[in-house]
């Protein structure tokens, strides 16, 4: 379900004087950074503030110390849900991934965590805003210009600041990655979390991850009106089809038609290759980039569709109403020659996919929850934060396939 994004209360100004004043009696009688944060909370409870450098919080009530103001904060008509690009926004974007938290522990404290990182990321996405460096454990400086050293060092930055209520990290970090599946419009968001904690905090402090490419609104506002362009060609396209595997075909031929694959040695490091952004600026891309423009025509089209992936592939599943779940492959379909759709709209028992794809670590197109950590990990402790950095992709159990190939119309 779409959740409404909270309103900026009418008396922010108000509030924010009353918290300034009160931080500045903090600072004057040197309380501790964590108390500061603590006596914030107690009076500022549902305020929504940008943060320095332009970086939008989502935290409530939990203020940081900043020397500047927010240079380009983010306003109520920034948000307005009447606004075209908050609207193409949530038309992209599904829910598979928010409802699957049902069924994970602590459903509704996941929830919650859902949604202040689509609040975060839909001001983001459109905003003036610039993301920068600014963390709330910069009371801490030694802490701080470490992490903002190993953000730099990354090619990134912060776009906004979350609390998970309640959460382990394991589970922040699961939440963030079916939130990264439901939503792949948002090209400019790291596929890389970190987290830490406080002992103020019941939870973990979640910073929102952009690529630092990304970071500055121009860009965004460029790629953005790019993706306008080649998504509304699209949909023209297979909006001409009557039925919904026509409208799909017609996506995984235009997708194939617009890009070639990436095969430049320095993919490491091109964040646009892995996303919409490589197919909408027709630089290219490798299979996330295929199946994340796949899932976002899918959903403008109104046709269910997942992303599914492993270690080293991604493809996607989508719903042909009446006759069940089929795999879509755009990428492999992309290296074989001529118009192909060897890999289009395909059950289990067919032999295409036999051997060539499987779900998470496990065997060929397995059914099953999985939790993956590919990346490394690690915990840093120094005067009262806890620091965390671990690569965690869940694999969700996936709908089951039709158990017989697609018979219906193709037009």
């Amino acid at each position: 379900m779409k959740k409404k994004m909270k309103k900026i209360m009418n008396k922010r100004i108000y509030f924010r004087l009353l918290i300034s004043l009160l931080l500045t009696a903090a600072v004057l009688f040197s309380m501790p950074g964590c108390a500061v944060f603590k006596f914030a909370h107690s009076v500022g409870e549902g305020l929504l503030s940008g943060i320095g450098g332009g970086i939008i919080s989502d935290i409530e009530g939990l203020l940081s110390v900043t020397q500047e103001p927010d240079p380009s904060p983010v306003t109520d008509e920034e948000t307005d849900p009447d606004e075209p690009l908050l609207l193409f926004i949530r038309k992209a974007s599904w829910d598979f991934g928010y409802d699957y938290l049902s069924g994970l522990s602590h459903p509704e404290r996941r929830k919650e965590f859902y949604d202040r990182l689509r609040g975060v990321c839909e001001r983001f996405h459109g905003s003036s805003a610039t993301a920068g460096y600014d963390l709330m454990c910069r009371t801490n400086r030694d802490f701080y210009e470490s992490e903002v050293a190993g953000l730099k060092n990354s090619g990134l930055r912060v776009a906004g600041e979350i609390i998970a209520e309640g959460l382990t990290t394991e589970e922040a970090f699961e939440t963030y990655s079916l939130f990264q599946l439901d939503n792949p419009v948002y090209y400019w968001l790291s596929d890389n979390s970190i987290c830490y904690t406080m002992s103020s905090v019941d939870g973990v402090i979640f910073p929102v991850l952009c690529i630092e490419k990304y970071a500055d609104p121009e860009e965004r506002a460029s790629m953005n009106m790019g993706i306008d362009t080649v998504i509304n060609e699209m949909l023209l396209e297979a909006e001409s089809f009557s039925t919904e595997y026509g409208k799909a075909l017609s996506v995984h031929r235009s997708i194939i038609k617009r890009i070639d694959y990436k095969t430049d040695a320095d993919l490491e490091n091109d964040t646009d290759a892995h996303s919409v952004a490589g197919f909408a600026d027709g630089s290219g891309c490798v299979c996330d980039g295929y199946s994340k423009t796949f899932q976002i025509m899918m959903n403008l089209l109104g046709i269910e569709s997942v992303c599914v992936y492993n270690l080293t592939h991604e493809w996607n599943l989508i719903k042909l109403e009446g006759y069940g779940w089929f795999w879509v492959d755009v990428t492999y379909d992309e290296t074989e020659a001529g118009d192909c759709t060897l890999f289009f709209c395909k059950n289990d028992t067919e032999d295409i996919y036999t051997g060539t794809h499987y779900v998470g670590s496990g065997n060929f197109l397995e059914n099953k929850h999985e939790i993956m950590k590919p990346g490394t990990s690690g915990t840093k402790v120094t005067e009262g934060y806890t620091y965390f950095e671990l690569g965690i992709m869940i694999i969700p159990e996936l709908p089951e396939r039709s158990a017989v190939p697609y018979s219906g119309p193709t037009d």
